[in-house]
């Protein structure tokens, strides 16, 4: 995704505002209670990369996100 962005040219279908995850985002080590370092290194993966950074995401739950 970073990529694709950072490589857009401006006003294209490519040089998107915001993303959408389609589940299954955190697969923590102990399934019914994710750690915050957990939580930080899968949104970091997201936060972490410049072209977007400051992007707003709109994650959905998948079965993996929801026990707990």
């Amino acid at each position: 995704m970073a990529e694709l962005k950072k490589s857009a040219t401006p006003g294209s279908q490519e040089d998107f505002d915001f993303f959408v995850t389609t589940g299954d985002n955190l697969y923590p080590a102990k399934a019914t209670k994710p750690t915050d370092a957990e939580l930080d290194t899968m949104v970091g993966l997201f936060t972490s990369r410049k072209p977007i950074k400051d992007l707003p995401i709109y994650p959905t739950r998948g079965n993996h996100d929801c026990y707990f």
